[in-house]
Formats: C-alpha cells, structure tokens, sequence
C-alpha cells in the first residue's frame, strides 16, 4: 500500500505541478493510517516548515475530535406481530 501511495504522490507532484502533496491512506484492520508527503524542490524550507507545523497541527485536532466523538443512538425498531 505504502508504494502505491508514494507513487500516488509522486505523480501528483509533477502532474499538478504542486508545491506540496499530502496523502492519507487507511489501514487494514488495526494497521496504522499510511500518511505520505513530498514537497517540491522549488518550495521555500520556511514555507515547507509552516505546512508541516500546520499538518502536526490539524492531526491534534482531529485526533481531539475523534475522542470526543459521541455516536447517536436509536431507538431499537418496534416488530409487528
């Protein structure tokens, strides 16, 4: 999985033309999530920095958001006799 993501992203790098590519891919079972990033050479390391203090930044709060995550209940279905 991990190869197909990095050539995933290796070839949205040149076919966009991008600064930066950041992909996620789930996990099987109880693997972890593959997380993959390439920037390109003509991005500035201040700017690569910022993105990935703003990635580490996102990833806390969704893991905060996960903990907090509360799944509604319904109520159980009435049978017909």
């Amino acid at each position: 999985m991990r190869q197909i993501g990095a050539s995933i992203v290796t070839a949205l790098i040149s076919m966009l033309d991008a600064d930066f590519v950041f992909i996620a891919l789930p996990g099987l079972g109880n693997q972890f999530v593959t997380e993959l990033a390439r920037s390109s050479q003509k991005l500035d390391p201040a700017n690569l920095q910022r993105v990935q203090k703003k990635l580490q930044q996102e990833k806390s709060h969704a893991r905060q958001r996960a903990g907090n995550l509360s799944l509604p209940t319904y109520p159980a279905a009435a049978s017909c006799a």
